[in-house]
């Protein structure tokens, strides 16, 4: 019935020839091009509804096998928000930025946990490291993107223009668009939790972001009280470290990972493989790197200051 109607419907576009012009070559090749254009007009739309068809059965398969975790998760992360920004003290400037600051030291452990398990788990063989999973992968995964769904909201109501927040924003989209994914193929969970082992920084950052927010009490604490001044020092030492390791030099070492076993990928794993998975996830973890190379160049300079004894707020 379909073809019936999409010939009818062609029909209504058959080129009418001139008259006096039916064995003219201008004719035949303007008949010729007529021909062309509607065959690749068919070819389109018949793309078009493959395409449309199979994105639609991903999201659903999406839905059935994470969806209810990933709302979950999501959720908890709200009540979780919710519950810090009762916890932030009201004298506090930006309640809203310390609160979230305390979300993130209190789940970056969690995640950190998942990340480095499944990617000690997952990476023995070329196999494993790109079509195995683990359960440590795929929660890693699923909590990953509900709580940068959350992070994102929190990003767009905080204070702030929108061109400062545009990397961050950036960060957390690319992530979600790359870890879902790795859900819905179940493949590269390998690669998609050695990425997620960099928000081992994510602890210390947000110890940093606490100790520097007016009226928190932290602030306070890390200026006036000697144990607190070194806390603060060592959790600068330790964030200068730890971006150095699980950011500069994991994510230069996921590209050379990647770049090898491209290499050598046997032809039955290479076959399933999609120009995205080959395309955007290294190219996602390049811009990580360069944002991540950003933010250690202000590091360290604030590290160094600090050292030296002319801290730097703005730093």
């Amino acid at each position: 019935k379909a073809r019936v109607v999409q010939r009818g419907a062609l029909s209504t576009h058959r080129y009418r020839e001139p008259a006096g012009e039916r064995d003219s070559k201008d004719f035949t090749e303007r008949r010729r091009r007529h021909s062309w254009t509607l065959l690749n007009l068919q070819l389109n739309e018949r793309r078009g509804v493959v395409a449309t068809s199979m994105a639609s059965a991903l999201l659903a398969r999406l839905q059935a096998e994470h969806g209810t975790e990933i709302l979950a998760y999501t959720a908890a992360g709200c009540a979780g928000m919710l519950l810090c920004y009762g916890l932030a003290p009201k004298t506090c400037k930006d309640r809203l930025s310390m609160a979230n600051s305390i979300f993130w030291f209190l789940a970056a452990p969690a995640l950190t946990y998942h990340s480095i398990t499944a990617t000690l788990a997952l990476g023995a063989s070329v196999e494993s490291r790109w079509t195995a999973g683990s359960h440590h992968s795929v929660e890693f995964q699923r909590a990953y993107v509900a709580l940068q769904i959350v992070a994102s909201c929190m990003e767009l109501i905080k204070s702030g223009s929108f061109q400062s927040k545009m990397p961050m924003l950036a960060h957390h989209v690319l992530s979600c668009f790359c870890y879902l994914g790795a859900l819905l193929t179940g493949r590269m969970h390998f690669f998609a939790v050695l990425d997620g082992c960099c928000e081992t920084t994510t602890i210390f950052v947000s110890f940093l972001q606490m100790a520097r927010m007016e009226g928190g009490g932290i602030d306070e604490w890390t200026k006036s009280d000697p144990v607190g001044k070194k806390a603060h020092l060592v959790n600068g030492g330790l964030l200068w470290l730890s971006f150095l390791v699980f950011r500069l030099v994991l994510f230069t070492v996921w590209l050379v990972a990647f770049v090898r076993d491209l290499l050598v990928l046997p032809p039955q794993i290479w076959d399933k493989m999609t120009t995205v998975e080959l395309t955007v996830n290294p190219a996602v973890t390049v811009f990580l790197l360069i944002l991540s190379a950003g933010w250690f160049k202000k590091i360290h300079a604030g590290l160094v200051k600090a050292l030296s004894g002319k801290v730097d707020k703005s730093q």
